[in-house]
């Protein structure tokens, strides 16, 4: 995660212990990003459309790029 990335979470999946690369169609799964601010680790959860935790992400990224 050098930069931060998407992840795919589902409890039911969870449970069973499956893993969360796998295919998943259960209506539990959500998306989120995980990025690094210093040190510390921050999950974002953002909703069960994976192009809106695409978009997201690349927010995140250009608003860190950008000065203020």
């Amino acid at each position: 995660m050098a930069r931060g990335s998407v992840i795919k979470r589902c409890a039911i999946c969870r449970r069973v212990g499956q893993k969360q690369f796998l295919p998943c169609n259960h209506d539990e799964r959500a998306y989120g990003i995980f990025y690094r601010v210093g040190k510390k680790q921050i999950f974002k959860p953002i909703g069960s459309n994976k192009k809106d935790a695409e978009a997201a992400l690349d927010d995140r990224r250009h608003a860190r790029a950008r000065p203020e």
